[in-house]
């Protein structure tokens, strides 16, 4: 496993209700953390991490089909796949609205990835491929400012209302892309109360987290416009650029 390059420490000045958890994809078994112990959800093993220590999980330890099946290493049941069994949950309305989905879901290449490693940013002795975050929608605020600060990137937000922890895991590991959602939406993960309601799941991929941890160091967390002389700063500024006289 690659050792940490980056300072997360600045993360923890954001006072997050649940530690941020971070993410390996593995193709081999890790040294120096322990195998996770029984079976549940990929989702719940985000909830695991905070409450616990480190550990990694491989296909035994999923109690649903979902998680081996985005991380590439074993197929769905065939009633998944042609909608019934979303038909049936009245998730939708017809197999072939369910199917649609399926073409949409972001899922690993076959046979590639075989354990995935989790572990809280304070007990973390291994490079993060996604960050996971846990927010309120002012600690959302501030950390897609820091996102979009240097690069101008656009606010997305990707989910569909089964499946979720695709949208979660996968999609800003595939992509390089932020991706946040509100918590509760995804069926699964409401019927287990993995994250508390009303929060907003944060994933961040490796590859924006450098630019991400910089730009919270630079960036003022309040907009001058919102503290309380926020109007009158509105003003002097408008005056200053001769955009009132």
């Amino acid at each position: 496993m690659n050792a940490i390059q980056h300072d997360l420490n600045i993360l923890k000045k954001l006072n997050f209700d649940v530690e941020p958890v971070a993410v390996s994809f593995l193709v081999k078994r890790p040294d120096g953390i322990d195998r996770l112990e029984g079976i549940m959800t990929f989702c719940q093993m985000i909830k695991r991490a905070q409450e616990g220590t480190p550990f990694y999980a491989d296909f035994e330890n999923h109690a649903c089909e979902v998680g081996p099946y985005i991380l590439g290493g074993r197929e769905v049941p065939h009633s998944f796949l042609t909608g019934e069994y979303g038909v049936g949950h009245k998730h939708v309305k017809e197999p072939r609205v369910m199917r649609r989905i399926y073409q949409s879901i972001p899922k690993m290449e076959k046979n590639i990835i075989d354990y995935v490693a989790f572990s809280t940013i304070e007990k973390l002795s291994f490079e993060p491929d996604v960050l996971i975050l846990v927010a309120d929608i002012n600690q959302t605020e501030i950390l897609l400012r820091a996102m979009t600060y240097t690069t101008g990137k656009v606010y997305s937000s990707k989910f569909t209302g089964v499946m979720g922890c695709a949208w979660v895991f996968i999609y800003p590991y595939l992509t390089g892309e932020l991706n946040y959602v509100p918590a509760g939406l995804g069926a699964g993960m409401k019927l287990l109360k993995v994250f508390r309601e009303g929060s907003i799941v944060i994933s961040i991929p490796f590859d924006q987290l450098p630019t991400i941890l910089k730009n919270l160091e630079d960036i003022p967390w309040v907009l001058p416009l919102h503290q309380p002389d926020g109007e009158e700063f509105r003003l002097r500024l408008r005056r200053d650029l001769d955009i009132d006289q």
